[in-house]
C-alpha cells in the first residue's frame, strides 16, 4: 500500500481551480460559509481571483429559495473533494442532479461518473484546468443546446420512476 493521503477537503479541490474565472473570462459564484475575519485568506484570496461568493443560508435558506437560485444559474461547477477524484469514487452530487433537472449544464471533476453517464453533452467533465476552461468554453459557445441535454439527462438517468423500482429490487 502506499503512504498517499486522500484529503477530504472542499478547501483543496476549489484551490486546485482558482485561476479559472480568469482563465475563462467568465464569472463564477461559490456558496461558502467563510467568515468576513477567516484567519486563512481564503476569502480574499478567492475574490482577488474574481470568485464571487455568497453564504449558503442565504440561497438554500428554503426549498424554493435553493429552486430558484439554481434556475438563475447558468451552470453548475463542480470540485468533488480530492478522495472522490482519487479514488475514481464516482460520486455524483444530488445537487448537479437538481441542476440537469432544472435544464441547467453540469460542469463537473471527474470522480469516474463518466464511465456511467453519458458526458459531453450538458455534463461535461474534466480532470485540470486546461479541460475545465474548455468546458466553460463548450458550454458558452452550445448553451442551448447543452441545456436541452441537461434535462434530458436528468429524464433519463435521475428519474425516479425509473430509477427506484430497480434500486429497491437490488435491496431484496
Amino acid at each position: 500500500m502506499d503512504d498517499r493521503v486522500l484529503s477530504v477537503s472542499k478547501r483543496d479541490a476549489y484551490l486546485r481551480y482558482i485561476d479559472l474565472p480568469q482563465r475563462s473570462r467568465r464569472a463564477f459564484e461559490l456558496a461558502a460559509n467563510i467568515h468576513s475575519a477567516d484567519s486563512t485568506g481564503d476569502r480574499q484570496l478567492l475574490l482577488r481571483h474574481h470568485w464571487k461568493l455568497v453564504h449558503p443560508h442565504s440561497i438554500a435558506g428554503s426549498p424554493a429559495s435553493y429552486q430558484q437560485y439554481i434556475k438563475r444559474s447558468r451552470a453548475e461547477f463542480l470540485c468533488p473533494k480530492p478522495i472522490h477524484r482519487q479514488l475514481k469514487s464516482g460520486w455524483f452530487s444530488d445537487r448537479s442532479a437538481g441542476y440537469l433537472a432544472s435544464g441547467r449544464p453540469v460542469l463537473a471533476e471527474d470522480t469516474g461518473f463518466s464511465d456511467h453517464l453519458p458526458t459531453g453533452r450538458g455534463l461535461l467533465c474534466f480532470n485540470d484546468l486546461e479541460e475545465a476552461v474548455a468546458g466553460v468554453a463548450e458550454i458558452d459557445r452550445n448553451y442551448s443546446e447543452h441545456m436541452r441535454a441537461a434535462r434530458e439527462l436528468a429524464e433519463e438517468y435521475f428519474n425516479s420512476q425509473k430509477s427506484l423500482p430497480a434500486m429497491l429490487s437490488a435491496c431484496g
